[in-house]
């Protein structure tokens, strides 16, 4: 958006100006425009005391990033996040941020599994040699679109527990009630898991919107919003 504008005539500076007041203003900190994709804490909490660590990266600038945390409640959980406007990142699919990441946590890109909803996100855990790549079809990506670059799809977050954690973990995180499935809080958070089966995975690294955010909701009021400027 900011090539275009600025091929339209406008100075680079003044673009990103505009859009970052327009994005903080478009986005009102309603409750019902940032819907979480699933019960996301419980996720967290399930994978924390898995010894599973948890980081971010997303195209979003630093600002929005850290305000949409905060108001869902979430930043506790991330180890380590990227935005797009860091000053040290580079856009999905290049490898940069992943293994950044990698490096600044001590851990194995090949024991580190990126999840997201677009194909750059499945091309970014290939570009970067991640053990594997899992697609979600709760944004914008289609099984068509993720396919051919994902080594797994799955309906929504809440399904990548049986690809992360040994059977006997993930199989007592879902309970089941006569009409859906929902995740277990797990009862000790103060002490890791100490089971001898090793978790196969060290680290997931998420991307946000369409992955753990619902962006049908949130984007219409932020090209609403736009489009009055």
């Amino acid at each position: 958006m900011t090539k275009m504008l600025v091929a339209e005539g406008l100075e680079e500076d003044e673009v990103k100006e505009i859009l970052d007041q327009v994005w903080t203003e478009g986005n009102v900190r309603n409750p019902e425009e940032l819907k979480k994709l699933g019960e996301l804490e419980t996720l967290f909490k399930i994978l924390k005391k898995n010894n599973v660590r948890i980081a971010l990266i997303t195209s979003d600038n630093r600002k929005g990033t850290d305000e949409l945390l905060d108001e869902l409640k979430l930043t506790e959980y991330f180890e380590h996040v990227i935005c797009g406007d860091d000053p040290d990142s580079e856009p999905k699919p290049s490898p940069y941020n992943a293994l950044k990441i990698c490096q600044k946590m001590g851990i194995d890109p090949a024991d580190t599994v990126m999840v997201g909803d677009t194909k750059t996100d499945m091309l970014l855990g290939k570009s970067a040699h991640l053990g594997w790549s899992v697609g979600v079809l709760s944004g914008v990506g289609q099984t068509g679109d993720l396919l051919p670059h994902a080594d797994h799809i799955v309906e929504d977050i809440e399904d990548i527990l049986p690809l992360i954690l040994p059977f006997d973990d993930w199989q007592s995180s879902y309970a089941y009630s006569n009409y859906e499935r929902y995740l277990v809080t797990p009862k000790d958070q103060e002490h890791p898991n100490s089971s001898t089966l090793k978790t196969p995975v060290d680290l997931v690294i998420f991307d946000l919107h369409g992955t753990l955010i619902c962006i049908h909701r949130k984007y219409p009021k932020f090209v609403e919003f736009l489009s009055s400027r």
